[in-house]
Parts: structure tokens; C-alpha cells; sequence
């Protein structure tokens, strides 16, 4: 009997916008898509962890649409961030639980980045909520989580999009997904957290252009038509995932298909 060729998925960053990842799991698993490892920055290792942690998408769904997206971010000055952080911190108990990383059904690794040593840190071991907590980490919003000797933010500094590294879990096919290529350069940047996270996005995406090179298959739902503060379009980024993930289901069909390594 033939094995089976194993497939990745390596969920980018982009705060709001990562809702669109709910979409692209929506149609790989209703097109019966295997998903054998999951790697994620930012907003995308919330998904991926709820993921591998066997939450249905459409609960994924439903919590995205009823969760007070901007208490997460209510802004109260602090020594390290002007949030604390600490209903983020709570919100990802709501959604983990203090699941451990060896409880996942799906093996997952967390993108983030040490401020000590400049470099990607990844989290494969642990705590889930506390990963993906240090992966959510902008700087200057919240901040850093001091583990294992190092001083964890938002791995999108380093690796937005983490294709290499679900290629170094072992995954035979490896897809891509990044929610902010086509960012809309008339979006209002009017608050100090839309700067900053557009700033970023600016020292990002030419890394994430040449890493994306590196995929199989690259996804590239267009939500950053929308704000990474938008929390009022979460219907509509599901559906710019799951039809952008429905128009590459044909190749990737074919890449599980094809006898070449």
C-alpha cells in the first residue's frame, strides 16, 4: 500500500485578519484535505492551536462572531505595553484550557521571536495558551513572556508565515497562508495599535514574498482589505479564506495524487 504523502499548513499573522484561516480550514476539511502539522505566527497559532486541539470550525465560527474582539486589546498603560495583557491572556484560557502541546491531536509548533538573541523561537512543548499568548505579543502593545530564559513577542518579526518550519516537521506538501498581501494603503491609521501593526506589516512582507517561494501551494485570502482591527467583518474574512482555499483544492488534490517526492 502506497503511504500517503503528508500535508502542512503554515498560518501567517495579521491580528484580525486571521480569522480568514477559520476559512481555509472550513474548505480543506470539507474537501477532506488531510492536515498532518500545523505551524503559526501570531493570530494564525491561535487558530492553528485551536485547531490541532480538535475544535469543529464551525465553533471557531461562532466564537469569532461573539467575542468582544476590542476588550482583547483595551489599552491601559503599562511598564512593558500599553496593555497588559491580561484579557488576552484570559480569552486564550477560555479557548486552551491549559492544554499542553502533547494533548493536541495534531502536532503544532508556535512562531516567536526572543528579543535577547533577535531570532525565532519556536514553542513545541508546554503550555499551548502560553505560546500562542508569546506569539501574539506586538510589541509595544503587550508584553514580552519571560520562558525558558528568553523574552518572547510576535514571531511575525521573524517568520510571519512559518512554511519552513512545517517543512522541518516533516510535511511532504506544504501550504502557505498569508492574510495581508493586498493591504488596502487608504485604510485609516488612526490609533496607535493600527501604526504600529501596519508598520510591521511593512518590515514583514518582503520576507513573507521570498518564504512563500518555498510552499507547495500559497493561499493568499484577500483580508487586508480590511483593518487588523476590524471586528466587525468576521462572516466575510471567513469567506475570503474558505473561497480561497476552495480554488487551490484542485492543485493540492493533485500534489497528494502525484508519485513525485
Amino acid at each position: 500500500m502506497t503511504k500517503r504523502k503528508t500535508v502542512g499548513l503554515a498560518l501567517g499573522g495579521g491580528a484580525a485578519r486571521g480569522i480568514a484561516h477559520i476559512g481555509v480550514l472550513k474548505a480543506l476539511t470539507q474537501a477532506h484535505i488531510p492536515i498532518d502539522f500545523l505551524a503559526g505566527t501570531s493570530s494564525g497559532s491561535l487558530i492553528a492551536a485551536c485547531y490541532a486541539a480538535g475544535m469543529p470550525v464551525e465553533y471557531m465560527i461562532e466564537r469569532a462572531l461573539q467575542t468582544h474582539w476590542r476588550l482583547l486589546t483595551r489599552l491601559s498603560l503599562q511598564k512593558t505595553g500599553l496593555s497588559s495583557g491580561e484579557k488576552l491572556s484570559a480569552f486564550l484560557h477560555s479557548l486552551l484550557d491549559h492544554k499542553h502541546f502533547a494533548d493536541l491531536q495534531i502536532p503544532l509548533a508556535v512562531v516567536t521571536t526572543d528579543l535577547y538573541s533577535g531570532e525565532a523561537y519556536l514553542i513545541q512543548s508546554g503550555e499551548v495558551e502560553v505560546a500562542v499568548r508569546a506569539s501574539c505579543s506586538v510589541p509595544g502593545i503587550f508584553p514580552p513572556v519571560s520562558l525558558h530564559g528568553k523574552l518572547l513577542v510576535d514571531g511575525g518579526l521573524v517568520n510571519n508565515v512559518p512554511v519552513d518550519v512545517v517543512r522541518q516537521m516533516g510535511a511532504d506538501i506544504v501550504i502557505g497562508v498569508d492574510v495581508n498581501e493586498y493591504s488596502d494603503s487608504s485604510q485609516n491609521l488612526d490609533n496607535l495599535f493600527t501604526i504600529v501593526l501596519r508598520s510591521l506589516n511593512i518590515l514583514m512582507q518582503q520576507h513573507v514574498r521570498r518564504v512563500l517561494q518555498e510552499a507547495d501551494v500559497v493561499l493568499l485570502p484577500p483580508a487586508a482589505r480590511f483593518s487588523p482591527l476590524d471586528l466587525n467583518h468576521v462572516a466575510e474574512m471567513v469567506a475570503l479564506g474558505e473561497e480561497a482555499a476552495r480554488a487551490a483544492i484542485p492543485q493540492i488534490q493533485q500534489l497528494l495524487a502525484s508519485d513525485q517526492p
